[in-house]
């Protein structure tokens, strides 16, 4: 395969990928609103919610559309899983720090937050979760 091709391949991966990204995205804003608008959910717990309401959205969409994996779902869902850990570890990290010490308003932290999941999830997504075996 050709270097060109492979970029081409890795630019249509990453499009679609981030077509995902937005409707976890929104799924996740407006879990994240409800919550803290209607329901007077504390940030932490509630940002803790929001990012499991949009994993089930993420996962479904990354495995049919965006990597079009072949991989096993078991298999995938599982390292979907332990990935998505991680970013809600760095998600949570974020918020406490933004919001928590920093004093910055929880939509403008969670979408710095949102950026650093998102760059750190695509890359370990390409390189572990959906890697062709």
């Amino acid at each position: 395969m050709s270097q060109g091709s492979l970029i081409q391949r890795f630019d249509n991966r990453l499009s679609r990928y981030l077509v995902v990204g937005v409707i976890s995205t929104a799924t996740h804003f407006i879990a994240l609103i409800l919550l803290v608008e209607l329901f007077s959910a504390p940030i932490l717990p509630a940002t803790a919610l929001a990012f499991c309401a949009s994993l089930a959205v993420s996962f479904s969409l990354n495995y049919l559309f965006a990597f079009r994996a072949r991989t096993p779902v078991i298999d995938s869902f599982m390292r979907f899983t332990l990935v998505t850990l991680a970013g809600l570890s760095l998600n949570l990290g974020a918020m406490e720090l933004l919001v928590n010490r920093l004093g910055i308003h929880y939509i403008l932290a969670n979408c710095v937050a949102i950026v650093l999941v998102t760059a750190n999830n695509f890359s370990l997504h390409v390189l572990w979760t959906f890697k062709h075996r």
